[in-house]
């Protein structure tokens, strides 16, 4: 409801509140803390003016990952397949020519880390 105070929770965490806008409705919220790197179930309630309580949204699942992965490695070359292993479900920046910018881009494999580019 426009207006209302919403609570944003991680699990059964209150991590902070926010006010939806008193026309739209709509809101958003900032941590005042960043979130630390690891995985986050948040959900959220809304509470009218009348101290009236929804029932929490569904949980939206992320996880915050800040480490940079480790170094890409090259493992097979041959005159028309390079690929290698990489952190895996990263995204692996190909540049054949030498010259700084990435001439193919490949998604290394989300469980294994492999990658291929042909």
């Amino acid at each position: 409801d426009a207006g209302s105070t919403i609570s944003i929770y991680n699990g059964a965490t209150l991590i902070g509140t926010t006010v939806a806008d008193a026309t739209t409705g709509v809101w958003s919220f900032t941590p005042t803390t960043p979130l630390t790197d690891g995985p986050y179930a948040l959900t959220a309630t809304a509470t009218d003016a009348a101290g009236n309580t929804s029932a929490p949204t569904a949980a939206f699942n992320l996880t915050v990952d800040t480490a940079a992965p480790a170094d890409p490695v090259i493992t097979q070359a041959s005159g028309t397949t390079i690929s290698g292993t990489a952190e895996a479900g990263s995204t692996v920046d190909i540049d054949l020519d030498g010259d700084g910018t990435p001439d193919a881009t490949v998604t290394a494999d989300a469980t294994t880390g492999v990658w291929t580019y042909t």
